[in-house]
């Protein structure tokens, strides 16, 4: 199982300004181009149809409650959903990024995730 730190570090690096998952200035699990959201990118099988206003919707996808834990690849399973609304929220706040990465609010919120999720 991946540790909560890792997550939280392969966002950053799997992200920025330009390469999150948002189509029509909404925050996409799976974007018709083929681009996951932070949650999306750590599922078995994200699914267009789990789309809605954005992504903060995780316990509601397609209008059925979902259950995340089965829906995520076994590596990252294990982890609170508070844990993974507050990596959701990371994603899609534009603020955090910029076109070659993090912004300096996002290296600021990025110490804030690692300090709260701490695994010690």
């Amino acid at each position: 199982m991946k540790t909560r730190k890792e997550i939280i570090d392969e966002t950053v690096a799997a992200y920025t300004l330009n390469t999150r998952a948002i189509e029509g200035g909404l925050c996409k699990y799976l974007t018709g181009e083929g681009t996951m959201c932070a949650v999306g990118r750590c599922c078995l099988e994200p699914k267009v149809s789990w789309d809605s206003d954005d992504c903060m919707h995780i316990l509601d996808l397609g209008g059925e409650p979902v259950n995340l834990e089965s829906e995520l690849k076994p590596e990252y399973r294990g982890h609170d959903i508070r844990f993974w609304k507050d990596i959701q929220l990371f994603h899609d706040k534009c603020f955090n990024w910029t076109d070659s990465g993090l912004s300096d609010d996002g290296v600021f919120k990025r110490r804030y995730l690692h300090r709260k999720w701490d695994e010690a």
